[in-house]
């Protein structure tokens, strides 16, 4: 389990550069990993998951800034994600809940980093996801998928206050949910959602004006789909 969880970890690092650069149209194949404050190439030794972290005391060695946290998050994060999938019997819908996660994982960081569901990486893998459960032969929910339409073109309003691309994923992964698991899904958000709020609100002395929602969605996405 622990060359799942090192190998999960290392996809973990590299989806969070690909959430931190694509949104701001940098490139994150061909360059080098770097700081993200004084933008110094980090060497090889700077690169290895988890622990890199921790040894630099979670800042710069050469700037001495702060290492955001979502850094280590998604590390550990995809690593548990990746020790799941392989405890799991290695089935076609086991795939089809990894590419599932993924998303969200990948969705959760662009917003959590700019307040944004990235377009690229919302369109292109709803379709692949879509696809491949059609392929598999999963259920639509074409009645949701019409309501939801609806009103996201009658009320316009609700979208600008949800926020259009945290209605889209409603649209996008809500039709792929049973009309209950789909209600079940936005109780356990919202209440992710109002809790981390509340907890904010009490304990820190940075309120919060905006909250990315995105991560709450993922997240009640998992423990819905945890009990389906």
């Amino acid at each position: 389990m622990l060359i799942y969880f090192i190998t999960g970890c290392c996809f973990g690092s590299f989806f969070c550069v690909v959430a931190e650069r694509l949104p701001i149209n940098q490139s994150f194949l061909f360059s080098r990993s770097q700081c993200t404050s004084c933008k110094h190439p980090l060497a090889y030794w700077e690169l290895v998951p988890i622990f890199s972290i921790i040894y630099k005391k979670f800042r710069c060695q050469h700037c001495h800034q702060s290492i955001p946290l979502i850094c280590l998050f998604s590390e550990i994060a995809y690593g548990s994600l990746f020790v799941w999938f392989y405890s799991q019997p290695q089935t076609p819908s086991t795939y089809f809940l990894l590419l599932w996660l993924t998303m969200a994982f990948l969705l959760s960081l662009t917003d959590l980093f700019y307040y944004l569901v990235e377009p690229r990486i919302f369109y292109s893998l709803s379709l692949i996801l879509w696809g491949y459960g059609f392929y598999l032969g999963r259920p639509f929910n074409s009645l949701l998928f019409i309501l939801l339409l609806l009103l996201y073109f009658s009320l316009p309003t609700l979208t600008n206050k949800l926020g259009q691309g945290d209605y889209l994923l409603l649209i996008s992964w809500g039709v792929l949910l049973p009309t209950l698991s789909f209600v079940y899904w936005l109780f356990f958000s919202s209440l992710l959602g109002l809790l981390a709020f509340s907890i904010n609100y009490l304990f820190f002395d940075k309120k919060i004006i905006e909250l990315p929602f995105v991560p709450f969605l993922s997240l009640g996405l998992c423990i819905t789909l945890w009990f389906m």
